[in-house]
């Protein structure tokens, strides 16, 4: 499934970018100015961890761009952050699920993929 957004109306966030089909292939979430205020990492399809990562980009080069932040979701699980003040990022967001831990530096620029795709909710303000 591709990456939609849906208008919500609330004070915290206007937005969540849903996708149901995390893989280690780079998505461009957003393009432009957002507000990322919370996310949901969806890994209970899997039995090893996955890593989240999100960058501050619209165009990633594996490898070499570096990710704005890492988050861990545990085998099996699906974890919750919440980011009251906000994480801004200014020209749009980009991202992977990966269970390759190590992020520049490895050589790689095809970081292992998890066995099953995972699901990603972010809650968003431009």
């Amino acid at each position: 499934m591709a990456a939609e957004t849906t208008t919500l109306f609330n004070p915290l966030g206007t937005k969540i970018l849903r996708d149901t089909a995390v893989t280690n292939s780079v998505v461009t979430g957003y393009t432009g100015d957002t507000t990322i205020y919370a996310i949901e990492f969806d890994n209970t399809a899997n039995s090893s961890v996955t890593y989240l990562k999100i960058y501050e980009a619209t165009s990633v080069t594996l490898g070499t761009t570096q990710p704005s932040f890492i988050l861990k979701a545990a085998a099996s699980t699906k974890e919750y952050f919440s980011m009251p003040t906000g994480l801004d990022h200014d020209t749009g967001i980009s991202y992977i699920a990966t269970t390759t831990a190590i992020n520049n530096g490895s050589g790689s620029t095809s970081p292992s993929a998890p066995s099953n795709a995972c699901t990603l909710n972010v809650m968003h303000a431009p």
